[in-house]
């Protein structure tokens, strides 16, 4: 039972307002945060760029409040009691994880192909030329771990199943919300891959309950690229997307077969699980003979 009697409906109202409301709370506080320790930038237009470090604290309390923040409030002020406890409450299975980490890497194969501008990454004009080891830390922490928390929160948990609920069919509720979830990203060149990697954390929410298996899954998706760019510097963003064609076939139909196999391991997994029926006795009364 929902408090106060709230249908899916208005939730999903009040989480876009709650949501519109924190993203302009995010943004006075950046500007804030910004005034107070980089003035000259506020001040002057043709004044030098903020710090990387200064960026990445920038886009770890943007997503903290922009994302974090309403799906707490949508779950304290208008689902049923305990919501945020069953869905930040930590699972003892293994396997989940184990599978969300292969459906992940299948995910990438199959986006291999797909049409994207990896030289117009935003994470690829935001990242120094060289970057230092502390920066490496600081990448993953915001980039990596804050947005793979924040987000997974929001879409999946707040988003997902919102839509799920309103649609009442599964399929649609993650398809909707992975078209969000890519266009979110302002980055339409992009807009394919990121789609994909929303559908695929859809799925593993789906099946396993778990914002945790997806919060794993996020984070190593894009601490890939933190690593690649650390190691590689930007040649290795561009050249891991210049393989040849055939290659990326290959690995697309990898990676599209991997999904299928996740899809069909789960849906066995759920037909076994399933309550099974035994079928009633009838018991029939002896029939009397006449003599």
């Amino acid at each position: 039972m929902e408090n106060k009697n709230y249908s899916p409906a208005r939730q999903l109202l009040y989480f876009f307002l709650i949501f519109a409301g924190c993203y302009v709370f995010a943004t006075v506080a950046t500007a804030i945060v910004m005034l107070v320790t980089s003035p000259e930038i506020v001040a002057t237009s043709n004044a030098p760029m903020l710090s990387f470090n200064a960026l990445m604290l920038i886009q770890l309390l943007t997503s903290l409040l922009s994302f974090a923040l309403p799906a707490f409030l949508l779950m304290i002020c208008f689902q049923e009691k305990g919501t945020m406890q069953r869905e930040l409450a930590p699972r003892q299975s293994f396997m989940p994880f184990v599978l969300g980490l292969a459906l992940i890497v299948c995910a990438n194969l199959f986006s291999s192909c797909l049409p994207s501008d990896s030289e117009g990454q935003d994470i690829m004009k935001i990242f120094p030329e060289t970057m230092s080891f502390a920066q490496c830390l600081l990448a993953l922490l915001s980039i990596a771990l804050g947005a793979a928390f924040t987000e997974e929160l929001f879409f999946r948990v707040g988003l997902q199943n919102l839509f799920v609920r309103i649609t009442k069919n599964t399929w649609l509720g993650i398809v909707i919300t992975s078209a969000i979830f890519s266009l979110i990203h302002f980055d339409m060149a992009n807009f394919l891959p990121r789609f994909v990697l929303g559908f695929v954390l859809g799925l593993a929410y789906h099946y396993s309950k778990n914002m945790w298996v997806n919060t794993l899954m996020h984070f190593t998706n894009n601490a890939m690229v933190v690593m690649i760019y650390y190691f590689l510097g930007a040649e290795g963003l561009v050249e891991e997307s210049q393989t040849p064609v055939f290659v990326d076939v290959l690995l697309a139909v990898v990676g599209l077969v991997g999904i299928f196999l996740y899809i069909f391991y789960h849906q066995k997994q759920k037909k076994s699980q399933a309550p099974h029926k035994e079928p009633e006795e009838t018991f029939k009364e002896p029939q009397e003979t006449n003599k």
